[in-house]
């Protein structure tokens, strides 16, 4: 007969669950393998084509073409490519030096207003906030993590 678990909502089959739960864990630990496997094979797929790709001349992307396309699917592919993007950040420093020896650096800032949480809540141990104040201030936030733990209650990834 199968161990029954009575809980705070009823009789639970642990047999049953114990299944369900080696099922899943064989699952995720396949999934893991399978993303690292997926990982590596393109890493050395974008390696291939740093190596041996040439440069598209419009936008500087790297193309490997396959000279025939690869696949069984209703999708074949035909090239590899490492798709070149280009982002502009601020030199903090350097445009602080410019625009001061320009005489443009206040011209060009502003001050934004911020809360201090930590002087939140130090108003509130002198006293300066209620209870009911602070917790609307900072209102708590429940969620719940699935973890797996072993016969030591350890995680188990």
């Amino acid at each position: 007969m199968s161990p029954v678990r009575f809980t705070r909502t009823g009789a639970v089959d642990l047999d049953t669950v114990r299944d369900d739960v080696a099922k899943w864990y064989a699952l995720k630990r396949q999934v893991t393998l399978v993303g690292q496997k997926l990982d590596e094979g393109k890493n050395a797929l974008k390696a291939l084509v740093q190596k041996y790709g040439e440069t598209d001349p419009k936008t500087g992307s790297l193309l490997l073409d396959l000279e025939g396309p690869v696949g069984d699917g209703d999708r074949k592919i035909a090239k590899l490519k490492n798709q070149r993007s280009e982002t502009t950040s601020v030199n903090d420093e350097e445009a602080e030096k410019i625009l001061r020896r320009k005489g443009l650096w206040e011209e060009m800032t502003e001050t934004i207003t911020v809360l201090d949480q930590s002087r939140v809540f130090a108003a509130y141990y002198d006293n300066k906030i209620t209870n009911d104040e602070l917790a609307r201030m900072f209102p708590k936030r429940v969620t719940f993590s699935f973890i797996l733990l072993d016969e030591d209650d350890k995680p188990v990834h």
